[in-house]
């Protein structure tokens, strides 16, 4: 399975710096960085968990940009700014569970945090918007791979067709100057879901051709 990452781009120039475009990486390095990212991501946690032991809720600054930088390096286009410890720890959990997802060596499909395997959740974006959030269907169990990748692919197609949908009211927004700000986040937002669930595929695709 292929990932639309061109058409964003196309998207890119028409919006202009606002919008970042996600690259894929070299797969002789990426597993590298899958690593580096975990190890940062725990390295995070820890101190995170720190201050909630000593009951400390607010996210001080230093860790903020910090669990920016992270996400960046992620690649993920919109990065959040949690305020709060719980929010930061569900965040890194969330991020984690990618990385682990991106593992060469299990082809299974992630899930978000408190959630059970397959089931969408939904993140606000700003003030009164928010966005449900697909997620791949779970594995099936042995000899329905096939069936498993065709709800897979399906599931991918409405995410970047929900995508589309997020695009088509960002254009028209721009263009009219009217909540352009609002609209491009949850175009920004429903890019990123599509991309994550594109290389989730991709990766169970692989893993699945290796076991065959």
């Amino acid at each position: 399975m292929r990932c639309k990452e061109g058409i964003y781009t196309r998207a890119r120039r028409f919006y202009g710096a606002p919008v970042l475009a996600l690259g894929d990486l070299d797969p002789r390095s990426s597993e590298r960085h899958r690593r580096d990212l975990l190890r940062a991501s725990d390295d995070l946690l820890g101190e995170i968990e720190l201050l909630r032991m000593h009951s400390i809720r607010e996210l001080p600054d230093p860790l903020r940009r910090a669990l920016w930088a992270l996400q960046l390096r992620a690649g993920r286009a919109d990065p959040s700014l949690p305020t709060s410890v719980r929010a930061a720890q569900n965040l890194i959990f969330g991020l984690q569970q990618r990385l682990m997802a991106a593992n060469p060596r299990r082809p299974a499909s992630s899930a978000h945090p408190g959630r059970a395997a397959g089931m969408p959740a939904i993140t606000p974006i700003r003030p009164g918007i928010e966005w449900k959030l697909l997620v791949l269907p779970p594995y099936p169990g042995p000899d329905r791979e096939q069936a498993w990748q065709e709800l897979i692919e399906a599931t991918v197609d409405r995410a970047f067709a929900r995508w589309a949908y997020a695009n088509h009211h960002a254009r028209r927004a721009v263009k009219a100057k009217k909540n352009a700000d609002a609209a491009l986040a949850v175009m920004r937002v429903a890019w990123n879901n599509y991309w994550e669930l594109c290389q989730e595929a991709a990766h169970i695709g692989t893993s699945l051709a290796r076991s065959a």
